[in-house]
C-alpha cells in the first residue's frame, strides 16, 4: 500500500487517486520541525505521526541527492487543494491607528470650524471647494 500524503486537504494516494510520489519528512529534529512548520496542518496532528510524508506537488525547490534517493533543500510550499483560510497567516505587527485617527479628528475639527464661519454662498462655495456648484448656481 502506497504511503499517503499528509498535507492537509490533499488527496495525493487516496483511493480513487492517481499513484503519486511522495517525500519523507527528515529524520533530524531541527529540520523536521522546520517542515512542520511550513504545513497547514494543526502542530499537534503532525507531531503524533511517527512518519510523516509529502507528495512531489506541493515542492517548488531543488533536489538534493542524499542516502536513500533525493530529497527537497526546501520544506513543502505550495498547498493549491487547501483552502486560504486554512492557510498559516504571516503574522504583522499592528499599525498604530492613533496616529491617524488623531489626523482625522483634527481634520473634521478645522473643516467644521470653517463651516461654522460661513456667511454668504460666496464663502460656502469656498470652504466646499465646489466652484462647479457655484457655477450652477449662477446661471
Amino acid at each position: 500500500m502506497p504511503k499517503k500524503c499528509n498535507v492537509f486537504g490533499c488527496r495525493g494516494n487516496y483511493r480513487c487517486e492517481p499513484y503519486t510520489k511522495v517525500v519523507q519528512f527528515p529524520s533530524d529534529e531541527d529540520e523536521r520541525d522546520r517542515w512542520i512548520d511550513a504545513m497547514p496542518n494543526e502542530r499537534s496532528s503532525l507531531l503524533q505521526l511517527k512518519q510523516i510524508y509529502a507528495c512531489y506537488h506541493h515542492f517548488d525547490c531543488e533536489w538534493v541527492t542524499v542516502k536513500g534517493g533525493k530529497r527537497s533543500s526546501q520544506p513543502p510550499s505550495i498547498f493549491s487543494g487547501v483552502p486560504k483560510s486554512c492557510l498559516k497567516q504571516v503574522s504583522s505587527t499592528p499599525r498604530s491607528t492613533s496616529s491617524s485617527a488623531e489626523v482625522r479628528d483634527r481634520n473634521e475639527d478645522l473643516r467644521t470650524n470653517a463651516l461654522d464661519q460661513i456667511g454668504d454662498f460666496d464663502s460656502f462655495c469656498t470652504v466646499n471647494q465646489q466652484p462647479q456648484l457655484k457655477m450652477m448656481m449662477t446661471i
